[in-house]
């Protein structure tokens, strides 16, 4: 099918007047022969404890454009498109803002890769098609399907932080459905070299539904949640040259998000300190954003000046019943309309150091349950690169910027957040401005003989003020409202280090994260100083032995995640090591393979549990457009298995046993034509 590749490295997209980040891209050259066609690929495969799978791909390349078609339905829990397919075939860099004025849309469940599943079906089609419309017009359209069925299964040991001595147990049965669907259209125009303009919508209706069972040793309690949303966006974007020397851009986006929630408990004593053993609720939120930005850019010598105006409206509606017997039902209202001017200045001082200062002004006015109030916030930033000698950099940031409070975070109502907590009415205020400082380090080092790659960053963030929770222990349930608190400090680091040996035929990979913060929270009005602490560190070891038929691989994981409260003096830590040891190979062009044994060490904080993993997959070329495929998964454990994982937020801690999907064994034909 393929005739030739290009190397673009300069590769700017569809128009050179977009403006578009220039990159490394690489053009795939189709025979003839396959032009104007349908290629296919067809696969499907079945075998012990209910696996099964079917999948396909369908491609038509023509003179102007392209049409592709992906559809899956499998048993196995198994993603049927990868999270940067699923990105671009719903268009996200261009609907979602990148000032986070717009809410973007979260990565949907189906391509949560959650190993913390009993079961799951998942069905999904998708569809992408391009067209040039002439030689400087493109139209692209893309729809993207997904309905996934979930059972889950948790035996919870629930730790309630604020309280010494009070722990229970509960088992959890969930039942899920979720459904989605996305549709994006793009259309792009080149007016003239200088000139491009571009429109995009894209709307996203879905429905998810949760039941869940939970056994205690007093009651039981069905829980059922289901959510109705419906997302709308769409953005032009204009791209020209004024004067012959300023950039100029200019971006009006406006967004529409409605989304629906219906919780009902039903249980066998009376809930939340009430006369009812069954509540309902319903919630609606609505959010309506408009915004248009103008961006003038003009490079002078060694100078690069930038100013951005941006004007932006945003209107925050939520609204809830909780009703059985009594009804209660009341409205908020948060609106903000802002005016922002960003101004940047890039200097080049020399061939080794350049450096960015930034001025950031906001003026915003905020109206909320008839209360009005201006708000005008300064930010600066300021960032200084210096570049040694070869492909090796250092970099310096710093910036202050200043969040103020979401329209959940100062509601005034009883919420049922769960099946044993209500939010009750804030006690932040709307106009509540909680300024953050941000210092950042980063090193590049790249060795160009070697292929060698270093890159690590360093960063300490600093909160005068945060929002967080008072948390209000009851008899069956837990009472929490956000509140503000002084204070709150995390410091990240990460490095990644690829290792390329040039006289032994391996490479080394490493990977360090690390993460510590430190906030306030209440219980009953007293300070509580939390804690958490993550470590991760990932080595790899992957063989590259030339004209080998046999490759292999050794990756160790460790994991530790640490948590403390002053309040009780809790504190817990977890552990994870994770060794596994991979071999991949082939006979000729006939026979692939490849093998995976894992062995996973856990620690709860609580109880210790250890897990040996067998993964293997085979392919045979049988004929020309037939193979022969067999996939194993977690083959040690063709029965239940369990993990351990833990859970925290303001009010518990939960040390869980989790049932996770059985192994399997599949058998199965791939055709293509």
């Amino acid at each position: 099918m393929i005739e030739g590749i290009d190397l673009l490295t300069s590769y700017s997209g569809f128009a050179t007047a977009s403006g578009s980040m220039k990159g490394i891209a690489l053009n795939l050259k189709t025979k003839d022969s396959y032009k104007n066609k349908w290629i296919m690929d067809f696969e499907a495969a079945g075998g012990i404890n209910n696996s099964f799978r079917f999948h396909s791909n369908s491609f038509k390349f023509f003179k102007k454009g392209n049409f592709a078609v992906i559809s899956d339905y499998n048993t196995i829990a198994k993603t049927p498109i990868s999270r940067e397919d699923y990105n671009e075939m719903r268009i996200v860099s261009e609907v979602d803002s990148d000032n986070g004025e717009f809410k973007s849309i979260e990565t949907p469940t189906f391509l949560n890769p959650n190993a913390f599943i009993k079961d799951k079906k998942n069905a999904f089609i998708g569809m992408n098609y391009t067209s040039l419309i002439g030689k400087r017009s493109k139209v692209t359209f893309s729809n993207v399907f997904n309905k996934a069925t979930i059972i889950e299964e948790n035996a919870r040991l629930q730790t309630n932080i604020g309280e010494s001595e009070s722990r229970f147990s509960f088992l959890e049965n969930k039942t899920a459905s979720y459904s989605l669907n996305n549709s994006a259209l793009k259309w792009e125009f080149n007016k003239s070299k200088t000139t491009f303009i571009s429109y995009v919508a894209g709307f996203t209706p879905n429905a998810d539904e949760d039941d869940q069972d939970l056994l205690r040793a007093t009651n039981q309690l069905d829980y059922t949640k289901s959510d109705t949303n419906f997302n709308f966006a769409h953005v032009v974007k204009v791209q020209t040259t004024l004067f012959k020397t300023i950039n100029y851009k200019a971006i009006a986006r406006h967004s529409f998000d409605d989304n629906r929630q219906k919780v009902a408990l039903f249980s066998q004593q009376n809930l939340f300190g009430s006369t009812l053993d069954t509540i309902n609720q319903n919630q609606n939120n609505k959010e309506i954003n408009f915004s248009v930005s103008n961006v003038f850019t003009k490079a002078q010598k060694s100078n690069i000046f930038s100013l951005k105006i941006n004007f932006l409206s945003h209107q925050s509606r939520f609204s809830t019943a909780v009703f059985q017997n009594d009804t209660t039902d009341i409205t908020l209202k948060l609106e903000r309309q802002s005016m922002q001017t960003n101004f940047s200045w890039l200097k080049n001082w020399d061939s080794k150091l350049q450096s960015i200062l930034g001025f950031n002004t906001t003026a915003t006015n905020s109206h909320f349950q008839g209360s009005q109030n201006v708000l005008t916030r300064y930010e600066p930033n300021f960032s200084l690169m210096y570049n040694f000698k070869g492909i090796n950099k250092i970099t310096f940031n710093y910036s202050l910027d200043h969040q103020v409070p979401t329209l959940n975070q100062v509601q005034q109502t009883d919420i049922i957040v769960d099946f044993q907590t209500v939010a009750k009415p804030s006690l932040v205020d709307f106009n509540q401005v909680l300024p953050k400082n941000s210092f950042s380090l980063q090193f590049l080092s790249v060795n160009p003989k070697s292929q060698s790659v270093l890159f690590s960053t360093l960063s300490y963030d600093t909160e005068q003020n945060s929002i967080s929770n008072n948390t209000k222990y009851n008899t069956d349930f837990i009472e929490t409202g956000a509140i503000t608190t002084r204070n709150r400090k995390s410091v990240k680091a990460l490095a990644l280090y690829d290792l390329k040996l040039r006289r032994v035929p391996f490479s080394i990979k490493t990977t360090l994260f690390y993460l510590k913060s430190i906030g306030l929270s209440q219980f009953d009005g007293d300070d509580n100083q939390f804690v958490t602490q993550n470590l991760t560190n990932r080595l790899q070891l992957i063989s590259n032995f030339r004209k080998s038929d046999i490759q292999f691989g050794v990756d160790y994981n460790f994991i530790q995640r640490m948590v403390a409260q002053s309040i009780s003096n809790f504190s817990n830590t977890s552990q994870n090591h994770q060794i596994t040891v991979s071999v991949r190979g082939k006979n000729k062009t006939k026979l692939k393979w490849d093998a995976g044994f894992t062995m996973d060490n856990q620690d709860s904080g609580f109880a210790t549990n250890k897990l040996f993993f067998l993964n293997a997959n085979v392919q045979y070329v049988a004929d020309k457009n037939w193979k022969l495929v067999f996939n194993g998964n977690n083959m040690l454990n063709l029965n239940q298995t369990t993990l351990l994982s833990n859970t925290l937020n303001s009010s518990f801690f939960t040390e869980s046993r989790v049932s996770i999907r059985p192994g399997y064994l599949m058998l199965g034909v791939n055709y293509s034509l």
